[in-house]
């Protein structure tokens, strides 16, 4: 065994799950370095806001933690990149009426991507993360009996049996995050380690006080990271307002204004002004007439659907392979992240990245920008990409 072999790059981000994660590492005797990302902060991220209160206290946090448990640190600025390839993707996706989800998009495009090419520099072959989720081979998946008929080695080569990996649940079903890291590059997963994997999150803060390594009162972040007040105040400081009428969806009546079509989302029922009964719900959106669709109907038909079309990000073999061979009893799609996996009756594909699904149920408020993610035996993630419009 090399002597690099053990050697592990951390993300950490000062929250109980990256340092736990990083605590139990070292239990596993893996030599580990850890590296914490500054990222924009507030609702104007492109603005110089690095000396914010909080992020110099959780940075404070991080090296303590470090110092304690004899680990290496580095802080590395990435605010210029990301603001580039997440914010802006997100502003974009935002101005054509979409729903974008930029947590799926910097696992993708900017996390994994930079702990990848800075452990490279430092000679180090493994990284991981604070991420409720697993991996498994594509050497495992040929063993299943579901492919016994299909001679999967003539398919694959030698080197893809070897470095095809792909993202799969984790142990901690409520807490399973395969959905965001579901557009990751098959490659750069073998080179991935999830150290809580095995774990649910009552045992990692079991873990985290026994040994000391969080505050009893430390608060568990939630929502987009890059966004400290709420998604309504980062649209207005950046994406100018788009204003339009509420049009009753099934008698055509004009219910009252909004002054921005890009607080809403489809199925959304919350600050919808208008003075009717209701409560109403958002159905859809056209961002060319500046109208926002309501209905009053909970179970409004309209909202309901058995069909997406997916721009497939990470196509690859296996899922064609299941495709030709019509298997899709194995197959089920998540459309967003809290959400049950739904059955697929078929699939289609379209051209060489686009996927026509069609679902056996009805399904709530399927929304362009938004991320599907399409499950083998609703674990294990074979590929993934942004929701269009139909």
């Amino acid at each position: 065994m090399k002597s690099n072999q053990r050697k592990i790059l951390h993300a950490i981000s000062g929250g109980v799950d990256s340092i736990t994660g990083a605590f139990l590492l070292k239990k596993r005797n893996f030599d580990v370095q850890a590296v914490y990302f500054i990222i924009p902060q507030g609702a104007q991220p492109f603005q110089e806001n690095f000396f914010l209160s909080q992020v110099r206290a959780r940075i404070f946090t991080i090296k303590k933690i470090c110092k304690r448990l004899n680990i290496k640190l580095d802080i590395i600025d990435i605010r210029k990149e990301f603001n580039q390839k997440i914010i802006k993707h997100s502003l974009e996706k935002i101005k054509l009426g979409q729903t974008p989800n930029p947590c799926v998009i910097c696992n993708k495009e900017m996390k994994f991507k930079k702990l990848l090419e800075i452990a490279d520099k430092k000679n180090i072959n493994l990284v991981s993360t604070g991420h409720y989720a697993d991996k498994t081979s594509l050497k495992d998946l040929m063993a299943l009996e579901k492919f016994k008929n299909i001679n999967l080695k003539k398919v694959f080569s030698k080197k893809e049996m070897e470095d095809f990996y792909f993202i799969k649940k984790g142990f901690d079903s409520k807490k399973d995050q395969s959905y965001f890291l579901s557009m990751l590059n098959f490659k750069h997963i073998k080179s991935i380690v999830f150290p809580l994997a095995a774990y649910k999150k009552n045992q990692i803060y079991e873990i985290a006080y026994k040994n000391n390594l969080i505050e009893k009162d430390l608060k568990e972040s939630k929502g987009l990271c890059f966004i400290k007040k709420s998604f309504k105040e980062f649209v207005s400081a950046n994406v100018s307002p788009q204003p339009g009428k509420i049009v009753d969806l099934n008698s055509r009546k004009v219910l009252g204004i909004v002054d921005d079509l890009s607080n809403y989302t489809i199925g959304q029922r919350k600050n919808i002004q208008v003075g009717q009964s209701g409560p109403y719900f958002v159905i859809k959106k056209d961002y060319q007439k500046s109208i926002l669709y309501v209905s009053n109907i909970a179970d409004e038909k309209r909202l309901f659907k058995d069909k997406l079309l997916l721009k497939v990000d990470n196509f690859n073999k296996l899922l064609k392979i299941i495709i030709d061979e019509k298997m899709f009893q194995l197959l089920s799609v998540k459309t967003r992240y809290a959400q049950h996996n739904e059955e697929i009756k078929s699939l289609e594909l379209v051209c060489s990245n686009l996927l026509k699904i069609n679902l056996k149920d009805k399904i709530r408020a399927i929304t362009p920008g938004q991320i599907g993610a399409i499950y083998l035996d609703r674990k294990i993630v074979l590929a993934a990409g942004e929701i269009q419009d139909i």
